[in-house]
């Protein structure tokens, strides 16, 4: 079952702290960028660390995370652009939005991944419809690139590609679960991803990138819909495998405290006993 960390605040502000770092590393240092030749579509780990931060930390400290991650980031941006406020927005709403939907999933006990299918359904035809009906594209610039038949052939195939790794990694995720609470744990973890980077990513950050960008709003879709489910298979199972690790590690806080308790309750008692002797 998901369920909300109950960590203490300072541990809380040092985590926000190493993501913020982190959040910087891979989304400044480490990106893959200019995806199809748009100089402000990337692909970066950066949402990945930030909906994980969400969950861990909620969705307060997620969002001052995700906040201080583009503010502090700034100053290390090589691409030359000037500061946009907009892109603060959609990286506080990376930190924002996991954490309340952790709060909301807490009562779904399904395991069935049908918001994924439905998800990827509707991707994969806009991806088959677009690809095949257009011959031209002019992205950015004003520049046209002619889209043959090879081309269109890889860029469909690789987004039903990345459709079957995503289900197959799935299956075999789920089926190593044996405990029916993991189960609906992984399921949950996965919707949160999905709901994060499609709200966020693709609709927010198509309408920021719109606004601040001349360029095509069809094309615009269509490139960051890929680098969307690119994300969203990465960031899935990246995210399960921390939140498995974490639960791990911070299950033991509370343990701590309830045998603190234990202790001071069985000395009250003792010290009781003898008294009344």
């Amino acid at each position: 079952m998901l369920k909300v960390f109950k960590l203490r605040p300072i541990l809380k502000i040092t985590l926000s702290a190493l993501f913020i770092a982190l959040t910087i590393v891979v989304s400044k240092f480490l990106p893959i960028s200019n995806v199809f030749n748009l100089p402000f579509l990337r692909i970066s780990l950066g949402p990945t660390l930030l909906i994980f931060a969400s969950i861990l930390l909620g969705p307060f400290y997620g969002a001052l995370t995700g906040l201080l991650s583009d503010l502090v980031g700034f100053i290390f941006d090589t691409t030359g652009y000037a500061y946009n406020p907009l892109f603060s927005l959609t990286y506080l709403l990376y930190g924002l939005v996991p954490g309340l939907l952790v709060y909301l999933l807490q009562k779904n006990k399904s395991s069935k991944p049908i918001i994924q299918i439905v998800s990827f359904v509707i991707i994969n035809i806009f991806v088959i419809c677009f690809f095949s009906l257009n011959d031209v594209i002019a992205p950015y610039g004003g520049k046209e690139y002619v889209l043959d038949l090879t081309t269109k052939l890889i860029v469909i195939f690789s987004s039903l590609g990345i459709t079957i790794l995503y289900f197959v990694l799935y299956i075999i995720l789920y089926k190593k679960f044996k405990n029916k609470d993991q189960k609906v744990l992984l399921n949950n973890i996965s919707i949160i991803n999905f709901v994060t980077l499609i709200f966020v990513q693709l609709f927010i950050g198509v309408i920021v990138k719109k606004i601040t960008y001349e360029v095509d709003i069809v094309v615009l879709l269509g490139a960051q819909i890929i680098v969307t489910t690119i994300e969203i298979l990465i960031s899935n199972y990246l995210v399960c495998v921390l939140h498995f690790v974490s639960t791990k590690m911070f299950k033991r806080i509370p343990e701590r405290k309830k045998k603190e308790k234990i202790k001071k309750v069985n000395k009250k008692r003792v010290i009781l006993i003898r008294r009344t002797k």
